[in-house]
């Protein structure tokens, strides 16, 4: 009898086919055919196969010889070695060794995973098995950011940020996902509103009522807001009215402020918009700068 796996090398969750043969004669050395005249041994002669590693129905199974070959089918379902595979008649024993090769199970950390941002993040690969591909999410929008096995990567918007590591081998593919994973704390200024009079003199002031929020779930820290005279939203060309000074704004708090600003006799006679910026001077450092700008809805004669 002589006994072979095909293949001999596989990964955790593949078979192996095990055929025991009885149509050759090996003398440990030399593997020679039987002569067809001569014939095997009967159809139907029980052939034990059993395992140390994995199964083939289960640990131990009995085949019967068909054309004088018998086959069972080893699973690699256990741990990653050497499973040794037997072939057992009453007169003869065979064995041979089915190497198992663990297949890619993704797995990480990170740090630091919570912070102020811009934050700096550097996520280090844990994943075991042959792996030949790294796919990484970085805020679980479904896209690669990364094939790096251990990449920085850095957040500049505030949030709670799911991460995903794809990894890929031979053996397979294999996804570890981390939900709410990474949290990043930012202020991020909204101007929410801005209102002025329908008319204004030259030489007197102006009341401008705003009204600023801070959507971001930190703390902003000092800054400043600057009021524009602009005839046209689409305009370069502004006139500067003056600004105001907050010394912060905590996360989710607002701050509604009647301002007075003296128009100057430099300024055209004729129709403006109020444009307000939040942080013109850029002091703070937060998750968008879109939404800091706010005009009125009408416009004001300065007369």
């Amino acid at each position: 009898m002589t006994i072979e796996a095909q293949p001999a090398t596989i990964y955790n969750g593949d078979t192996s086919l095990i055929k025991a043969s009885f149509n050759n004669y090996f003398d440990g050395t030399i593997l020679t055919p039987f002569n067809p005249e001569v014939g095997h041994i009967p159809d139907g002669t029980i052939v034990t196969f059993n395992t140390d590693n994995g199964n083939i129905g289960s640990n131990t199974i009995e085949k019967k010889t068909n054309g004088g070959i018998a086959t069972a089918t080893l699973t690699a379902n256990e741990t990653p070695g050497v499973a040794h595979v037997n072939a057992a008649t009453d007169f003869e024993t065979r064995n041979v060794d089915v190497i198992i090769k663990p297949s890619p199970i993704a797995s990480f950390t990170a740090s630091p995973t919570s912070g102020k941002g811009p934050l700096n993040v550097k996520f280090t690969s844990t994943s075991v098995g042959t792996i030949n591909r790294y796919e990484w999410d970085f805020n679980g929008d479904g896209k690669i950011d990364s094939r790096v096995q251990n990449p920085t990567y850095t957040y500049t918007k505030a949030g709670v940020y799911t991460v995903i590591l794809t990894v890929k081998g031979p053996g397979g593919t294999s996804k570890k996902t981390r939900i709410k994973y990474v949290t990043v704390r930012m202020p991020d200024l909204l101007m929410q509103s801005v209102y002025a009079p329908t008319t204004a003199r030259r030489g007197r002031y102006i009341r401008v009522t705003n009204r600023v929020k801070n959507i971001g779930n930190w703390s902003s820290g000092s800054f400043y807001v600057a009021f524009y005279l602009k005839r046209y939203k689409n305009s370069s060309k502004k006139y500067y009215l003056g600004r105001r000074y907050l010394s912060s704004l905590k996360a989710s708090s607002s701050n509604l402020r009647r301002n007075y600003f003296r128009v100057s006799y430099k300024i055209p006679r004729g129709r403006y918009y109020i444009l307000a910026v939040v942080d013109y001077t850029r002091r703070v450092k937060e998750s968008l700068r879109v939404n800091n700008i706010k005009y009125t809805k009408t416009r004001t004669r300065i007369i």
